[in-house]
């Protein structure tokens, strides 16, 4: 028996390696191309989060479009439920940055104190709040970059018609807003808050609230929005705290200032990145749908030539158990091959550290109750390959010799003049007729149970995947009953694939195939997903509330 196997492997392995590399390379790229926009997604859901953290600045908001009572602010000073807190004043005004120039739309925010700035806006170089309190400002970065703008060494402002001043406005060291000159103190090179506003009006200046107000740049009449920063004490529960604050407010009628709470701002920052995952999801799963087509249809490619050489074997006295051996021996090698390259490839990533950070995350598994609750990086990626090939290459095996001998739907359509795709989906749904229920069921419940811990997930997955399964096998019988039809015209590819389902079992191994592929890609990624959003808040937890 060795003097047939060992031939035969070897001639096997150099007719097929192309045909096996490109199923390979599609599933590689598919592979990849999910996984790097499942990471996308994880470290914007993420990043999102970390820097919307401080939206507020504090842990409630209360704001209204013109100033806010005194009387409200005062109560909610002296109470003991209160932390701290900071008002701040965003405004609209006309600014000049040149002598000669125009005046520009800007934005003005005044704050009152240094807590808002400390948590959500980074700015050089460091100064105090004594900075803003004695007439100085913030600009931002690009705003200085596209005017030219400096840092000014004198920190007191003065009248348009003071000659210092006048000196600095010259030199591009101050900004003029109405009658006075400000001088420029610091540069902000990130605000957090601005990241997450829903539109801008200009370009945006930072200065204290009491120097907006001594220099007559806020009034009642002004068009401004109010805020009020609150943070309470740690020991408090913020919702205790934010129901106190509602009836505070209510004794206020008949204004009625709004108030907004962290899990608020959190949530309407997440509303353009939630889109963003979601296209980030369909693009993913797409590229995963369209490459594993092509690793299919390399693999099916695959399997006919196995069936020639079956054949073959059979013409020269080959009986049936040499012939499984040849299969189940180039299973066994291809799989071994598949585990090796997974392996080669987590230990590259873990431990040359091509991607850090990925390795990181990548690092633990799922659960207790998951088998790779313990797997390192190189385990994981190993068992995935290895798990794939198997879903790709063993259901076919099962199903390999009782159809040696029939035709293949692949065979028929390519006669047709159908373009290629179509042909494919066709051959795709053809070949759910004869695929085996028990097999199906078993795959996915294994599959799902062995990678992933979440029961709920594994059981909503299952009975998706298998609900799928039964609605498209159902439609697949009603296309067969009217591709036989002969009052109803039909594509020639379309009658092709119903004679084939009620002629004969179609060949099923580019079925089994793409649902192994799918329900292993699906259940993995998203385990990996899970453990990378994890991972992530590990590293960048910390005070929920700054410390300034």
């Amino acid at each position: 028996m060795s003097h047939w196997f060992w031939p035969a492997l070897q001639r096997e392995i150099r007719s097929s390696w192309k045909k096996l590399s490109l199923s390979a390379l599609s599933l590689c790229i598919g592979m990849t191309a999910l996984t790097s926009l499942m990471l996308s997604d994880a470290r914007l859901e993420l990043q999102t989060q970390r820097q919307a953290d401080n939206i507020l600045g504090g842990d409630a908001e209360i704001s209204d479009v013109r100033l806010l009572p005194e009387n409200l602010i005062e109560s909610l000073t002296s109470s003991p439920k209160i932390a701290r807190r900071s008002r701040v004043t965003s405004f609209v005004s006309m600014a000049n940055v040149a002598q000669t120039g125009r005046p520009k739309l800007i934005e003005v925010l005044a704050v009152d104190d240094a807590f808002p700035l400390v948590p959500g806006i980074k700015f050089k170089p460091a100064l105090s709040f004594d900075s803003l309190r004695s007439g100085g400002i913030l600009v931002e970065s690009s705003f200085a970059v596209a005017h030219g703008l400096q840092l000014a060494n004198q920190r007191i402002s003065g009248d348009a018609t003071d000659k210092a001043s006048q000196k600095l406005f010259a030199e591009r060291k101050a900004v003029r807003i109405g009658k006075r000159i400000f001088p420029i103190v610091g540069l902000v090179e990130n605000d957090q808050m601005r990241d997450f506003a829903s539109f801008s009006l200009g370009s945006r200046l930072y200065m204290a609230r009491e120097v907006a107000q001594r220099q007559k740049l806020v009034s009642s009449q002004s068009r401004l929005r109010d805020k009020l920063l609150l943070q309470f004490p740690a020991q408090a529960s913020i919702e205790t705290s934010q129901e106190w604050l509602r009836e505070e407010l209510k004794k206020i009628e008949p204004i009625r200032p709004s108030l907004r709470s962290k899990a608020d701002a959190l949530n309407s920052a997440f509303k353009p990145a939630r889109s963003l995952m979601l296209f980030f999801n369909a693009i993913g799963f797409a590229a995963l749908l369209l490459l594993g087509l092509g690793s299919a249809q390399g693999l099916h490619s695959y399997l006919q030539r196995k069936q020639y050489d079956a054949k073959i074997l059979s013409n020269l006295g080959a009986n049936r158990s040499l012939l499984a051996m040849l299969y189940v021996g180039n299973t066994i090698l291809v799989s071994a091959a598949a585990l090796a390259v997974g392996a080669w490839l987590g230990q590259i990533l873990f431990q040359y550290e091509i991607a850090p950070r990925l390795g990181r995350w990548f690092a633990t598994g799922g659960a207790e109750f998951s088998l790779l609750s313990h797997a390192g990086l190189t385990t994981k990626f190993a068992l995935a390959a290895f798990l794939l090939t198997l879903s790709l290459i063993l259901p076919g095996a099962l199903l390999y010799f009782r159809h040696s001998q029939r035709p293949s739907l692949i065979t028929t359509l390519a006669t047709s003049a159908d373009p290629l795709p179509k042909r494919i989906l066709l051959s795709f749904i053809a070949s759910l007729e004869n695929f085996p229920d028990l097999v199906w069921l078993i795959t996915a419940l294994l599959l799902s149970f062995l990678i992933s811990s979440e029961t709920a997930f594994n059981l909503l997955l299952v009975l998706i995947l298998t609900g799928l399964y039964f609605t498209v096998r159902f439609l697949v019988r009603v296309v067969s009953r009217l591709g036989l039809s002969p009052n109803i015209r039909l594509p020639l590819s379309m009658r092709l694939a119903g004679s084939e389902i009620a002629a004969r079992p179609a060949q099923s191994t580019l079925t089994l195939m793409l649902f192994g592929m799918s329900v292993c890609m699906m259940v993995f990624m998203w385990d990996l997903r899970t453990n990378i959003v994890e991972q992530i808040a590990a590293a960048t937890s910390g005070n929920q509330r700054p410390n300034v």
